[in-house]
């Protein structure tokens, strides 16, 4: 029991290691100087709309990972799904895999609730088709919108568009 303890006290550690280790090597190529030039630049409104968006994205993102999961009858609170989607964002942007590792970690908790691994992999899929779906009524939305005057704004969208339909297809 003891040992037990010790192992798990163990791994902690050495993650919260590995984990700043990663981060310390991400810092370094950073360049402060440039960095807070080009944030200077940019007024502050625009940062706090930019924030206040990708919040927004973010808990609408873990809503419906929480309907989806709900759906296939796994129920659990609002904070357990934000809580692991905070970590599978923060080891889909540090760890080498990217999205896979997120969804990996997400499937993980997921099947510690459930035992089903139909449960995760149609809900991780589902995530993943409703998100690119959404992409695309983005774009096109963007399209039709069109207030921006950039050379060539519709025909880049129309690319975009066809290029993300064949991926989904193709996937």
């Amino acid at each position: 029991m003891d040992f037990k303890k010790n192992k798990t006290s163990i791994f902690f550690v050495l993650r919260i290691i590995i984990t700043f280790l990663i981060l310390y090597l991400i810092f370094l190529k950073i360049d402060f100087k440039n960095f807070s030039l080009t944030f200077s630049k940019i007024g502050s409104p625009y940062i706090v709309l930019a924030f206040l968006i990708y919040l927004s994205q973010f808990l609408i993102s873990t809503l419906k990972w929480q309907g989806l999961v709900g759906f296939f009858k796994v129920k659990s609170k609002f904070n357990f799904y934000l809580k692991f989607n905070f970590i599978s964002l923060f080891y889909a942007t540090i760890m080498p895999g990217g999205l896979i590792t997120g969804d990996l970690i997400k499937g993980y908790k997921i099947f510690k609730i459930s035992k089903d691994r139909k449960i995760i992999i149609n809900s991780i899929l589902m995530d993943r088709i409703t998100g690119f779906l959404g992409l695309i009524v983005l774009i096109i939305f963007l399209l039709f919108a069109q207030s921006v005057e950039f050379p060539y704004y519709r025909e880049m969208v129309l690319v975009a568009v066809v290029l993300l339909l064949l991926i989904f297809v193709f996937l």
